[in-house]
């Protein structure tokens, strides 16, 4: 009867301990995969320092091309202020490039910088009037601004020039919304 108490007393502990033991295994598993998820990340992160390095090295050699290529990846990589950097280096060799001055004016769009955003988005439209994408940002400052007859009117450019911009029909349907104009929102 001693026997079968002592049993009784030792068997949860016994499973406790089992169960206990397989949690520990898959946290054990759990953090491997962390670790190495970790260390795969630190290697690219490296790869990547390491062609930038490389780049750096070529800077003097680049054109304003190859600065707004590397400033494509950075963007791509989600490193805004890399890729802003990599455009002015660009813009500093030839500051007749409307493409990247889109491209900054986008930048400040997203960082909520609207006057510098609206003053980029001016300089394409100064050498390319029909672009219709700075068109459009230039309506997205401006609208971000509360300047919204500025705004209505650079989305209807942009829609001018190229009547697939949803964007800016979007932001004018808002316009139109504010000013209780449903019909034509």
């Amino acid at each position: 009867m001693m026997r079968f108490k002592v049993q009784r007393m030792i068997l949860p502990f016994l499973m406790l301990g089992m169960t206990m033991g397989g949690w520990g295994c898959a946290a054990r598993n759990s953090q491997q995969d962390v670790f190495k998820e970790y260390r795969e990340r630190l290697e690219r992160q490296q790869t990547a320092l390491a062609s930038e390095e490389a780049a750096s090295k070529k800077g003097p050699d680049l054109t304003p091309e190859g600065f707004e290529g590397l400033g494509d990846s950075y963007l791509r990589q989600g490193s805004m202020d890399m890729a802003f950097i990599q455009y002015n280096k660009a813009l500093r060799l030839d500051p007749n490039q409307p493409r990247i001055r889109y491209k900054r004016g986008r930048l400040f769009l997203e960082k909520g910088l609207y006057a510098e955003a609206k003053s980029e988005f001016q300089e394409v439209l100064k050498v390319e009037p029909d672009h219709a994408l700075a068109c459009e940002g230039m309506g997205r400052a401006y609208f971000s601004m509360q300047e919204f007859p500025e705004a209505e009117k650079s989305f209807l450019l942009a829609i001018k020039y190229d009547s697939g911009q949803w964007q800016a029909h979007h932001f004018l349907g808002i316009i139109h919304d504010r000013r209780g104009e449903f019909d034509a929102a």
